[in-house]
């Protein structure tokens, strides 16, 4: 396990990852069709998120699934054999080499292969539709500024957390349900000209079953349509808690909507 390092920009005048983007569609999962949703930074840096069943029909999804996946790849290469896969709120992570390719179209494919620590190696098969209607626009914490009411994080069972963002990049929620408190900061990506976020959170006060959230958290963020027609804004951000040795790594993905 592995504690994520600090992003890494490109060099200077060097040339940026051409499969950057936001990317949105299915993963197939021994024969059946799941949702995924990923954020490909310039750099190399991405975040895979897999979720319950999902009809490819250009909507991002809002049901929050029982359990959940995602796929981090952190730019540096550091990351053992490619990028890791972290389970929502248990069981650590697990190597894992993601093999993707973009079309001239924009549309992400590739396969995820999952190198369990039995010797299997299950390959999950990525279809994703490019999504760069917002992703282009270059990161302003003035026009992220605001609220959002969350809709999928698993700490805000009833819809109660609302998020506060200034334009200082302060973040602040809570919730009343599971009793996590949420405060963090939220600052454009190092690379220019992209709508990406680096993402800290400190969650304490989770009750209960909730309890597992409690720590500090890192992650990639970034605004984007409920489905590829509207103007409406979701914000998106994809985490995972900071490792330490005494609590499992585990993943969540916050979806708020603009109020």
């Amino acid at each position: 396990m592995l504690e994520p390092p600090e992003p890494v920009p490109p060099p200077q005048g060097g040339v940026a990852d051409d499969t950057g983007g936001r990317y949105v569609g299915t993963v197939t999962i021994d024969g059946k069709t799941y949702y995924g949703d990923a954020l490909v930074t310039v750099e190399g840096a991405v975040r895979l998120y897999v979720g319950a069943p999902y009809a490819d029909d250009g909507t991002v999804q809002k049901i929050r699934p029982d359990v959940y996946a995602e796929f981090i790849k952190y730019a540096d290469g550091s990351t053992d054999n490619g990028g890791v896969l972290v389970w929502q709120g248990c069981c650590g992570d697990i190597s894992a080499n993601l093999d993707m390719t973009v079309s001239s179209a924009g549309d992400l494919s590739g396969e995820l292969e999952i190198l369990n620590v039995d010797g299997t190696r299950p390959t999950w098969t990525l279809d994703l539709r490019s999504w760069d209607n917002y992703y282009t626009i270059p990161a302003s914490m003035k026009r992220l500024a605001g609220q959002y009411a969350e809709e999928l994080a698993p700490f805000a069972p009833d819809g109660d957390a609302i998020v506060n963002i200034d334009e200082t990049g302060k973040m602040f929620f809570q919730s009343a349900a599971s009793g996590c408190i949420g405060n963090g900061t939220v600052q454009p990506h190092h690379f220019s000209g992209i709508n990406v976020f680096n993402v800290v959170l400190d969650i304490e006060g989770c009750r209960d079953a909730h309890s597992k959230w409690n720590g500090t958290h890192d992650g990639l963020a970034t605004t984007s349509p409920s489905d590829y027609w509207s103007q409406d804004i979701l914000l998106r951000i994809w985490f995972t808690n900071r490792h330490n040795w005494d609590v499992p790594r585990n993943a969540f993905l916050m979806s708020g909507r603009r109020l």
